[in-house]
């Protein structure tokens, strides 16, 4: 599954809506892969995320350690714990909280978790324009994120030796 988050109204929060637009319309990434747009990070996407092996995250980012528009990715070890940090952000959880809670619930996690996010600058403004900067990366960012497609279609033709 490739999921995108945003918020659809607000300038560079809704990237990762975005790419989902651009990337669903590549013609080889369709037959096995499920996109999703989700506009909050809430309960409600362990329904959407449970049971696919792999799943790639597109979401903007507000740090302020980077310029607007860097491309900065992770990956996810939900099975490593993490302290509980109550935060105010534009999201319901922390994602790799998320995630952890669906384990506590019974549900079956993705095993493997790439996250992409695109450092934003403007997440004040009401509109469906994304700033300049943001705008020129998302290519970069489709581009990434069907290399991460072919990557975990690999690992799963032929899975590690154990």
């Amino acid at each position: 599954m490739v999921l995108g988050i945003g918020n659809p109204l607000i300038a560079d929060d809704r990237v990762g809506l975005k790419v989902i637009d651009e990337i669903e319309k590549c013609q080889d990434c369709k037959s096995d892969v499920v996109f999703k747009k989700a506009y909050t990070c809430s309960p409600d996407l362990l329904y959407e995320v449970e049971t696919f092996k792999s799943l790639i995250v597109i979401d903007s980012l507000c740090t302020g350690l980077y310029s607007p528009g860097t491309i900065v990715e992770s990956e996810i070890d939900i099975h490593s714990e993490t302290e509980w940090i109550p935060t105010i952000n534009g999201h319901v959880f922390p994602f790799q909280q998320l995630l952890q809670l669906g384990i506590k619930c019974g549900y079956q996690m993705p095993s493997r978790i790439k996250v992409i996010g695109i450092e934003g600058q403007e997440f004040n403004q009401f509109t469906e324009t994304l700033t300049y900067a943001v705008e020129q990366s998302i290519s970069k960012v489709v581009d990434r994120a069907k290399q991460c497609i072919e990557m975990f279609r690999e690992e799963q033709a032929c899975p590690p030796k154990k």
